[in-house]
């Protein structure tokens, strides 16, 4: 039996560094035909794998599962034998990334597009869990080695970031400039008014 898994619709606020995202997601369980055994010759030792839940299974836990949900984010079981439910993610970003509007590099597309690996099962891990975060939660983040691999990127992507980050150092020294000349003019004007008061 396989097990597929997809994300189909999600939301979520742009607030925080640490945010919030709720995303529907479907799973659903396939029978694949049954694989033939080993040959009489071979001896190769075979891993057991767990058995998949059958469908009673998957409803009772559904049902213990939205007795204990808080919220209204029920997980639902369809006739057919996928079911529906909400994951919470975390997403966890060390700074903004800003893109000027217009025409998106297709890298951008391609991370839009990217689906969780077929061996991923947040939904069931969900619902195995139950809906309490503290007991499993699902956190995005950037990757934490520090290190960005640049030969993955093609010499136009470079040459956006190096736009990018140009028109990010121009606007912050625009700001500084900025702020610091208000200073000044405030500075200015109470030495001004100081000097026109008798002492």
């Amino acid at each position: 039996m396989t097990i597929g898994s997809s994300m189909s619709s999600g939301y979520c606020s742009l607030d925080e560094d640490l945010e919030d995202c709720f995303f529907t997601a479907k799973t659903s369980f396939f029978r694949s035909a049954p694989s033939k055994g080993p040959a009489k010759n071979v001896t190769k030792a075979v891993e057991e794998k767990p058995e998949p839940p059958t469908v009673e299974e998957i409803k009772q836990k559904i049902e213990k599962y939205n007795a204990r949900v808080t919220n209204c984010l029920l997980m639902k079981l369809s006739d057919d034998g996928t079911y529906t439910g909400f994951i919470k993610v975390h997403l966890k970003l060390r700074r903004p990334v800003t893109v000027p509007a217009g025409i998106r590099p297709q890298s951008i597309y391609d991370a839009l597009k990217e689906k969780l690996p077929l061996t991923e099962f947040p939904l069931y891990l969900r619902l195995l869990a139950g809906p309490d975060t503290d007991v499993l939660s699902f956190v995005l983040k950037e990757n934490e080695t520090g290190e960005v691999e640049w030969d993955a990127f093609s010499i136009p992507e470079l040459q956006n970031f190096l736009m990018i980050l140009d028109k990010e150092e121009k606007d912050k020294i625009q700001q500084v400039k900025r702020k610091y000349e208000k200073f000044k003019q405030r500075l200015q004007q109470s030495l001004k008014e100081a000097g026109d008061k008798p002492g």
